[in-house]
């Protein structure tokens, strides 16, 4: 079986395990450490993102204002890390049709991404149900973490860094660079 096999069937397993297991609360928390980002500023209006404290951890508050309908767009979330010999590995990379996603139709491709998507989905005020996304209308993302709790139950102590982007078929609306950690939860004394 190759590596990328393996990886994925103990991802399945761990994550069936945190899905399905009876304590649901995490033993680790994940850690947004920096945050940057550009934006297409042809089909942007406005875009910014900030970074502040929340819940023991970091948060992204921002804002989009389209300058023009977009009648079909991608989702795109990846995920990588540095190997212990200094490589890095691509742990995932997953693009989705958005109107699909604004429609409920992702269906689950990825559980990861999917549970991303839909947590931010939760957080974005004024989201379309459908497509096209209006110009002139302000989505704002509001106390955006990295949740444990979509995580499997079981993951490796890491460094990662997260991509997210939304773009057209033929260019990019915005990405997002996210350095984050996976840190164990000190223990409570006894």
């Amino acid at each position: 079986m190759s590596p990328k096999w393996d990886t994925f069937l103990i991802f399945l397993l761990c994550y069936s395990i945190g899905v399905n297991g009876k304590n649901p609360s995490r033993p680790f928390r994940v850690n947004i450490l920096e945050m940057n980002y550009e934006y297409n500023k042809n089909l942007a209006e406005i875009f910014y993102l900030k970074l502040f404290p929340y819940r023991n951890s970091n948060a992204l508050n921002g804002s989009l204002i389209l300058r023009r309908d977009i009648k079909e767009f991608y989702l795109g979330h990846s995920v990588k890390t540095k190997r212990a010999n200094g490589r890095t590995w691509l742990l995932y990379n997953v693009t989705v049709n958005g109107c699909d996603v604004l429609q409920n139709k992702l269906g689950k491709q990825n559980p990861i991404a999917g549970a991303v998507i839909q947590q931010v989905k939760q957080l974005i005020h004024n989201v379309p149900t459908r497509c096209p996304a209006k110009k002139g209308i302000e989505f704002s993302l509001i106390n955006f973490y990295l949740n444990e709790e979509i995580l499997p139950f079981f993951v490796p102590i890491i460094n990662f860094t997260a991509t997210f982007h939304m773009l057209t078929k033929t260019d990019f609306i915005f990405k997002v660079n996210v350095t984050a950690s996976i840190e164990l939860n000190k223990r409570k004394s006894q």
